[in-house]
């Protein structure tokens, strides 16, 4: 047994000053004051740090195998025009220069900090490099498509399991894209897929404009896209994607509703009663539309949304801390700590995922330190302002 005992501790929900963790190798027993974990453990070597501990970072919505086109899309041309432009450089890069970028950035996220991730693929060409640095969480298998005959047959063509490379901690499942990007017969088989005991869904929804004129009245500018990109003309359902959604039975507490960012009122109403958890990527909705998800309003109804980064075809880092800080500075009433638990222990619970996210006895979420002088800050408040600074490992991570 080892007391770590620092200034700060931010457990993934609450903020302690003065604060401590006992650790077993790397599985907390005890997290509180220092005055009561010396207390609960007297003789244990105590480790002093000046600064804040947390528990890993939860990247919940992220796509590696993109992270050849970091800088490659220029920001502020809304979602068709950047998906416009992202198409067209798809068949530009190497195959050699696509996995050194893979390779970066699955490394880059162990460094900073990152545990767990649920991360898109349409390929599966970023697990080795996720595995291969210890990360946890969900590999989500994307498919789209909008002839019924031929995305059946890709569907039915598609792993069921995590088979075939080396998938580490991560879990495996398959995965809509968005509900007006894949027909109807294949949404539906996923929403049978969904009601499979262990079963873990992701799906973009709500994230412009376009994609509710397409949905409503089946016109707009994502279905001009469509319909030139692909040659399939889209028909709208008269339904908004939320309401949608609920109608395929896909507002569930097993699948994620990524982004948001378009969402109404009522349809946030929709969310909270159905208790689907909610994952935010703020930098890469500015990024695209120039806009964030109306979070107050999610707050109001208890929605307690998780963090991702999109991926560095739309953002700068993979850095979920990145994320929160914009959130702090865009929300200034509200705790930072809010934030961080977002970053944390909110997106563990997305993703399903036990042990991690959060310190508590038992768990071995990877304990993590940012040094340096509080200066009257809160602990959470210090971690935002030096997400900059290296992140010591105090604990590594650890499949429960």
């Amino acid at each position: 047994m080892r007391i770590v005992h620092a200034d700060g501790v931010f457990t993934g929900t609450q903020e302690i000053l003065d604060g401590a963790v006992a650790l077993e190798g790397d599985r907390v027993h005890a997290v509180g004051s220092a005055a009561d974990v010396a207390s609960a453990f007297p003789g244990a070597p105590v480790q002093r740090v000046n600064g804040v501990v947390f528990p890993g970072l939860v990247n919940a919505h992220t796509h590696v195998e993109l992270s050849v086109f970091h800088g490659a899309v220029p920001s502020g041309l809304g979602f068709v025009g950047w998906v416009d432009r992202f198409m067209g450089l798809r068949g530009s890069v190497s195959p050699e220069a696509t996995a050194a970028a893979i390779e970066r950035a699955a490394a880059t996220l162990a460094e900073r900090g990152t545990v767990a991730v649920g991360d898109i693929t349409n390929g599966l060409s970023a697990v080795s490099a996720l595995a291969a640095q210890g990360l946890g969480g969900w590999v989500f298998h994307e498919l789209f498509g909008l002839g019924a005959q031929d995305v059946a047959a890709r569907y039915a063509a598609m792993p069921t399991a995590a088979v075939g490379r080396d998938f580490g901690d991560l879990a495996y499942h398959r995965a809509p894209h968005t509900l007006h990007t894949l027909h109807p017969s294949v949404l539906a088989l996923f929403a049978d897929e969904a009601r499979t005991p262990g079963a873990r869904l992701s799906v973009h929804l709500a994230e412009h404009p376009g994609e509710r004129r397409l949905l409503e009245h089946g016109d707009g500018p994502m279905a001009d896209w469509l319909l030139a990109r692909t040659g399939a003309r889209v028909s709208g359902v008269s339904r908004g994607p939320v309401a949608y959604a609920g109608d395929l039975g896909l507002l569930r507490e097993n699948v994620m509703l990524v982004h948001l960012t378009d969402a109404t009122g009522e349809e946030l109403d929709q969310v909270a009663t159905a208790k689907s958890p909610v994952v935010l990527c703020p930098r890469s909705n500015v990024f695209i539309e120039g806009r964030l998800p109306d979070v107050r309003a999610m707050l109001r109804r208890g929605i307690e949304p998780a963090l991702g980064t999109d991926s560095l075809a739309s953002n700068d880092t993979l850095d979920v801390l990145d994320d929160a800080a914009l959130l702090r500075r865009s929300f200034p009433d509200e705790p930072a700590s809010i934030w961080l638990q977002a970053a944390t222990r909110n997106g563990a619970r997305a993703l399903g995922l036990s042990g991690v996210g959060e310190l508590a006895a038992s768990a071995a979420p990877g304990v993590y330190a940012i040094e340096g002088a509080l200066e009257g800050r809160r602990p959470a408040d210090f971690v935002l302002d030096h997400r900059d600074r290296t992140r010591r490992v105090l604990a590594r991570r650890s499949a429960s």
